[in-house]
């Protein structure tokens, strides 16, 4: 004799057992489900495409600038505030990055935001290109100037170089954009 396999798939034959009450509550379940998928699938489809049209529109709308994204967790505000902000050029977004639970990123490409979150230490720039996000931390060039929290010319002069030598290295040599 073969042995019964002890799978507990669904199959046609266990559900024409079942009593004909049964059997039509179960068959309309799954003709419910089905239909819902099949229904939800487009709508799921348009969001991806809406959002890559908005990405798209984003890119194109903000090609050229760079955002500065920075914390002011860890002692960075000061610095920050009295060193770095005053040298950006005009092109240069600052975008603070507060510690928010649960709260969505405030920023255009905010799934490129959520998951650079905790890998990327901040601060870090970000260049729009038109093909895409480029990005570089600044935290190991600015940890080294971070002590100084107090104005200072020479600090400033020294976070200008650092930040226009890595905003040129980043728009000289795009590597694959972080999000395309």
């Amino acid at each position: 004799m073969a042995k019964r396999s002890k799978s507990k798939a669904l199959r046609w034959s266990d559900l024409r057992e079942l009593p004909r009450g049964q059997f039509l509550i179960t068959l309309a379940l799954l003709l419910f489900i089905g239909a819902f998928v099949v229904l939800l699938s487009p709508i799921g489809l348009l969001m991806v495409i809406g959002e890559k049209l908005r990405f798209r529109a984003f890119r194109r709308r903000e090609a050229g600038n760079v955002y500065f994204v920075c914390t002011s967790r860890r002692n960075w505000h000061d610095f920050i505030r009295n060193n770095v902000v005053p040298i950006l050029p005009d092109h240069y977004r600052v975008v603070w990055r507060m510690r928010r639970r649960g709260g969505s990123p405030a920023l255009p490409w905010a799934e490129f935001e959520r998951s650079l979150s905790h890998n990327l230490p901040k601060p870090y720039l970000v260049v729009i290109t038109s093909r895409g996000l480029v990005h570089r931390s600044l935290n190991a060039v600015l940890a080294e100037m971070k002590p100084h929290q107090e104005r200072s010319e020479h600090v400033r002069a020294t976070c200008r170089e650092a930040i226009g030598r890595i905003e040129q290295d980043l728009r000289s040599n795009p590597i694959t954009p972080a999000r395309a």
